[in-house]
């Protein structure tokens, strides 16, 4: 299953982003550090069936650029990129699905900017169920030469 995918850029301070939005529905931002969007697509795939899902590449990684390479991108940072990508998508509130060092730009985003956030249940287990599967299936075509 393969959901439309839209490609864009965003001019951020220090640099910028590449992203890519999904589905349509409530917003939800699927991140990690030091990942790009490419390893999360199979699972915005299925996660864009009652979502509009934005995956991004972080400062300096995959499409994203930054202008200085020698200062350090911080939560901080990263938490001002995720609230620039979600105003460029139509505003909050957003849900968040990260993991490594995106969580660590989610939950600074949410110490700071409480209108891009919202508290909710977790999302299904037979949907993340799938979609993980779904990963684990594209990542081991990957490893094999199989697409």
């Amino acid at each position: 299953m393969s959901a439309q995918r839209a490609s864009h850029y965003l001019d951020v301070s220090g640099g910028r982003l590449y992203y890519e939005v999904r589905g349509s529905g409530p917003l939800l931002l699927v991140i990690g550090q030091p990942m790009t969007s490419a390893a999360f697509g199979p699972l915005a795939d299925v996660l864009a069936e009652h979502h509009t899902v934005v995956t991004y590449d972080p400062h300096g990684l995959g499409e994203s650029t930054v202008d200085d390479s020698s200062l350090d991108v911080t939560p901080e940072i990263q938490a001002d990129d995720l609230a620039g990508l979600v105003d460029a998508v139509g505003g909050g509130p957003a849900d968040v699905f990260a993991s490594s060092g995106g969580a660590v730009a989610a939950l600074a985003l949410a110490a700071r900017a409480r209108r891009h956030r919202r508290h909710r249940g977790r999302l299904p287990r037979e949907r993340l169920r799938r979609g993980l599967g779904e990963v684990r299936l594209a990542r081991d075509a990957r490893r094999t030469g199989h697409r």
